[in-house]
């Protein structure tokens, strides 16, 4: 049976370099066993070819066929070192970000070797970690840089990894815009053929939660459909995961509650067998969001209820104000108003002190309704004007247009030169807001 070799980049690089030392061209090798085309294959890398052939060419060049492969091994031997310490290193920086800059310190390489792009990447992670947006972007952009020198590295998919990377800094930094249009970035060049595979699910999923984080359903939906469809293929319960909490998210949007609510039911068991305690609690939210709109409201309760009693074991707040925020409104519905302002309080003051600016935009508004619904007009106006503020900082044009509408509507009886002032700002949101949909 014939043997194959498979030549990788720095092998092809080495029989490059024997060739040009003898001052010859591809032409000049090639014969009748032999073909131009298949040197330049075997020069590039990435080629499997017969042992007889690559000790063939070997002879013809004068290297030795046996210290050729020799160095191979060392090379695969290196290749699997630098990978484990790699990994090693992503590890560390989720236990304690410090642990991995201690690491990543001791990695000096040059420009010129190739292994900067990886250490310029896990760069990127750390600053991550550390929630410092700009200079982890600016490793991110600096790997994607050096990755255009090392042609051989490709394959390796490490460039849309770092534009998915980069959709994930904007993202946790309040800018769902710039971070959809990255991860698009990480879709167009990702190569199916190449390393981790698995990554354009990654890809996939998060361009589905940043689309329905803009209220751009049916796009979204289209790739959960697609998603969902190869599910039995998805081997990451993360993935997995947020696709069940997504499409049931989306049912509730396009008012599929019962659809919603077996999703979410089915999502809750997934998560709660994988320890998943994050998703868990956006589950039985979204659960509870599905039993609202039905009016079981009992039910509802029941389901904010349980991911209040999450808290203890989240990595973080975010998934707690939404839940009470969810509750409280469902209170005010109820009419049950001092139930509503102490828990729509509590999720007002945990929103302060996150960085999802959406969230706690959305608490300060329901807040002010309920000052609202208890004719604390001045009150309410103090609230959503607060809102506005950060809404504006963070241009949330959407809950923009929503705030304002309720100040001009409240201010109307109480203060005629703010509700002009409002009602002028409306409308010119709402002019974009239009503008930017054609």
């Amino acid at each position: 049976m014939k043997e194959y070799i498979y030549i990788h980049a720095e092998l092809g690089k080495q029989i490059r370099l024997a060739r040009k030392k003898k001052n010859l061209r591809q032409e000049d090798l090639a014969d009748d066993l032999i073909s131009t085309g298949t040197i330049s294959k075997i020069e590039c890398g990435s080629h499997h070819i017969g042992k007889e052939k690559l000790r063939y060419l070997c002879d013809k060049l004068e290297i030795g066929f046996d210290s050729l492969l020799h160095t191979d091994e060392q090379h695969e031997q290196q290749q699997l070192n630098d990978q484990i310490v790699m990994m090693g290193i992503e590890m560390k920086g989720t236990i304690d970000p410090e642990l991995s800059w201690e690491e990543i310190r001791t990695l000096k390489y040059t420009k010129d070797d190739h292994r900067i792009c990886n250490v310029t990447y896990l760069r990127g992670r750390y600053y991550e970690y550390k929630k410092k947006w700009d200079y982890a972007r600016l490793n991110y952009q600096q790997c994607i840089a050096l990755l255009d020198q090392h042609k051989e590295l490709h394959s390796t998919n490490l460039a849309s990894i770092c534009y998915y990377a980069l959709g994930r800094t904007y993202y946790l930094d309040n800018q769902v815009e710039e971070a959809l249009q990255h991860t698009i970035a990480a879709e167009q060049c990702f190569h199916p053929s190449g390393d981790k595979a698995h990554m354009i699910h990654f890809f996939q999923i998060a361009k589905a939660i940043y689309l329905e984080r803009l209220n751009v359903t049916e796009e979204a939906y289209v790739i959960i459909n697609e998603l969902w469809e190869q599910k039995e293929q998805i081997d990451s319960s993360e993935v997995l995961l947020n696709l069940y909490e997504v499409r049931a998210r989306l049912f509730n949007r396009m008012e599929h509650y019962d659809k919603a609510i077996e999703c979410a039911l089915v999502g809750i068991e997934k998560a709660k067998y994988n320890y998943a305690y994050d998703r868990l609690c956006e589950l039985w939210t979204v659960l509870g969001d599905g039993l609202t709109k039905k009016s079981m409201w009992s039910d509802a309760e029941y389901a904010y209820g349980c991911s209040l009693q999450l808290e203890s074991k989240l990595k973080k707040k975010q998934p707690i104000v939404v839940a009470n925020t969810k509750l409280g409104l469902l209170h005010l519905k109820q009419g049950n108003i001092t139930e509503a302002e102490e828990v729509l309080k509590r999720a007002v003051s945990l929103a302060s002190s996150t960085t999802d600016a959406m969230d706690y935009v959305e608490a300060l508004i329901i807040y002010g309704e309920c000052q609202y619904v208890q004719k604390k007009c001045l009150k309410a106006i103090e609230w959503w004007e607060k809102a506005l503020k950060i809404a504006e900082d963070k241009a949330l044009s959407k809950h923009k247009r929503r705030i304002l509408m309720q100040l001009a509507n409240v201010c109307a009886n109480y203060d005629k030169k703010k509700y002009q002032f409002y009602i002028d700002k409306f409308l010119r949101i709402s002019v974009q807001l239009e503008t930017s949909k054609q």
